[in-house]
């Protein structure tokens, strides 16, 4: 039986967190991407399969959500 128990620590003030939303297709995947303190969900489209372009977009999005200096979750 698999234990749902979580035993890290809640998203608090101390953590930037970013909420990512995947659409995958052969074709395309789309990301939604909602980052700490805004009210707006950004969304992109990027190649299916193309893991390059998704790291790219990942780093960008990480590199924005650290820029107040909280550790990112």
């Amino acid at each position: 039986m698999i234990k749902l128990d979580r035993i890290d620590a809640p998203a608090t003030a101390e953590h930037a967190t970013v909420y990512l939303a995947f659409e995958l297709s052969k074709a395309k995947w789309k990301l939604g991407v909602l980052l700490p303190g805004s009210q707006k969900l950004s969304r992109y489209t990027i190649g299916g399969g193309d893991l390059v372009a998704l790291a790219a977009r990942l780093a960008d999005v990480r590199k924005k959500a650290a820029a107040d200096g909280r550790p990112i979750r």
